[in-house]
């Protein structure tokens, strides 16, 4: 999943999670830049019972890169056991393009979602096929570069009686290789030509603080600050977003987001997207 969709989702997703009955959410959200990036994304939740939770979406992303333009496909598949105190959680998907960046992704981790405190904690994996043009005589070739990665996940949330709500998220990778001597350069500013092919970069480590304030009749806005950095020095992008939640009818809630996406180093120039994100409620 793209990491803009990501955001949006990680709000909406601790209702699902702490819901009481059986029942369903189905998402739909697409978003767009000024550097001719566009994704989509579906995501679905099947909340058998009081404990157990079943994930999965899938995002589709296109962008102008050089020297054609890139599309990748990200899906995952996750399940969320709550025991009370203390719950765990699996993941298995699958990013990138595999023309260029082909990674298989699990992990697995507990997780706590209260009244008022939430947190989780995951175990980070990543196999990865790295595609670099090598020169050979009067033509370049292409080279597999096998990658591996592991890292962690932890995020921690607080929210008031009244709905005020923050959290934040961090993330890091260890890779196997040097990634400055493989030259990977090129290979990240092609899969980067936009904010929304983050997600399926070599991300070294990413931070996100997440601030929700609640309005009258069940709306809300929020602001988000987030910071990603790519592994061997290769660049890093601020990202900042403003949303708007409201509900739509008795049992869908719209999430409308704007933001901008400041690019350092191997990622070059400032991005500014759209989000939108609906996600309807469904019991059995």
């Amino acid at each position: 999943m793209n990491r803009i969709t990501g955001l949006l989702l990680s709000s909406l997703l601790c209702t699902v999670a702490v819901a009481d009955d059986p029942g369903y959410s189905l998402g739909v959200a697409v978003a767009a830049d000024n550097g001719d990036g566009f994704t989509g994304t579906i995501i679905g939740n099947l909340i058998v019972n009081d404990e157990l939770l079943l994930s999965a979406n899938f995002a589709s992303t296109q962008a102008d890169a050089f020297p054609e333009d890139i599309q990748t496909r990200d899906w995952e598949l996750s399940a969320h056991y709550d025991f009370g105190a203390i719950g765990i959680e699996a993941f298995g998907g699958q990013s990138g393009d595999p023309d260029d960046f082909d990674a298989q992704d699990l992990s697995a981790g507990f997780f706590h979602y209260g009244d008022h405190w939430s947190w989780s904690a995951r175990y980070l994996t990543r196999d990865i096929d790295l595609i670099l043009s090598t020169p050979n005589v009067d033509r370049l070739d292409d080279v597999s570069v096998p990658l591996e990665a592991t890292g962690w996940r932890a995020s921690l949330g607080y929210r008031t009686e009244s709905g005020f709500r923050v959290s934040a998220n961090a993330r890091r990778f260890d890779y196997d290789r040097n990634l400055e001597i493989l030259g990977s350069r090129v290979i990240v500013q092609r899969l980067s030509p936009t904010s929304l092919t983050l997600a399926t970069s070599l991300l070294d480590q990413s931070t996100s603080v997440t601030v929700e304030w609640p309005l009258k009749d069940l709306r809300a806005i929020n602001l988000s600050v987030s910071r990603d950095e790519l592994a061997g020095n290769l660049g890093s992008a601020d990202t900042y977003s403003a949303g708007f939640l409201t509900p739509i009818g008795q049992r869908g809630d719209l999430d409308i987001a704007v933001g901008v996406s400041q690019g350092a180093d191997g990622i070059e120039g400032d991005t500014i997207f759209l989000s939108i994100f609906y996600m309807f409620y469904g019991s059995f």
